[in-house]
This record gives C-alpha cells, sequence and structure tokens, in this order.
C-alpha cells in the first residue's frame, strides 16, 4: 500500500513541477522581440515676416523640444510633435511694425493654429487677419505668445 501511494505521489509530483519551467514567455532566445513604439516624428515650420524673410533668434519651447528659432541649421526653423503646445519669447525680436507668419517649407501660411500671447490672454488663430499664417502680438512690450500644434 505504501508503494502505490509513493508511487502515485511521485507521478503527481513529477506532472505538477514540469508545468513550472519558470521561464518567461517573450520569446527572447528564438528571435522575438515585443514592438517597440513609434517616437513621434518631429514637425518642423518657420517663422517669418511679411517679406518672407525668416526670423531667427526667437527664443521657443514646446512640451517636447526647445530652442532658437533656425538653430538647427534653416533659418526661422522650430521644430516640435504633434500636439505640443510652443511658447515663442517674442520681446527678443520686436521690431515695431513687423508683422510675423507661421509657415511650411514652401512658405505657405498655416492657419488656424490656436494661440494666445500674454499682452493680451485672449484666444486668437493664425491667419484671423486675412493673411495666410499671420499671428498677432504687442510690438510695445515684451510679449510671450503660446501655439497649440
Amino acid at each position: 500500500m505504501n508503494k502505490i501511494k509513493m508511487t502515485v505521489l511521485s507521478v503527481v509530483a513529477v506532472l505538477g513541477l514540469s508545468a513550472c519551467g519558470g521561464g518567461g514567455s517573450d520569446y527572447y532566445d528564438d528571435g522575438y522581440y515585443p514592438p517597440v513604439e513609434p517616437i513621434d516624428p518631429l514637425i518642423t515650420l518657420f517663422i517669418v515676416d511679411e517679406l518672407n524673410n525668416r526670423i531667427n533668434d526667437i527664443e521657443y519651447v514646446c512640451d517636447s523640444t526647445r530652442g532658437f528659432t533656425g538653430d538647427r541649421g534653416l533659418a526661422g526653423e522650430f521644430s516640435f510633435r504633434d500636439f505640443d503646445d510652443c511658447t515663442f519669447y517674442l520681446d527678443d525680436y520686436i521690431v515695431l511694425g513687423d508683422d510675423l507668419f507661421i509657415v511650411d517649407v514652401y512658405d505657405v501660411g498655416k492657419n488656424n493654429i490656436p494661440y494666445t500671447c500674454d499682452s493680451d490672454n485672449l484666444l486668437w488663430y493664425t491667419g484671423d487677419s486675412g493673411r495666410d499664417g499671420e499671428f498677432e502680438y504687442s510690438y510695445f512690450s515684451d510679449d510671450v505668445c503660446t501655439f497649440e500644434f
């Protein structure tokens, strides 16, 4: 009777422990690697004046990037990721009467980008003035404008 109990107990133990492999199921040894989430590519736009001159050295801070316009090799360029908010510190670039515009690489104005400036705290959209990509800011104060890309 004891022999039968020992045999049954041995068989149960072997079957029970064989299911407990201890390794994960990631399949790294078989060449399987879990997919990596892609990083959203950077979007690049430009700030230009009313004569289409690209404007360098305006400081900006976005949710995912920061720098000065034109500091990555292309005049007036700034880069960000989709859905970033970007703040531009226009106090270093205030020229009385200069209108500023946000354009793409083909110099086409980008309309309907919501933004606010510290000078009035109102919600505006680029192109509201009727000129593609134009945005309003205060010439007479150190203005800071935040765009919602």
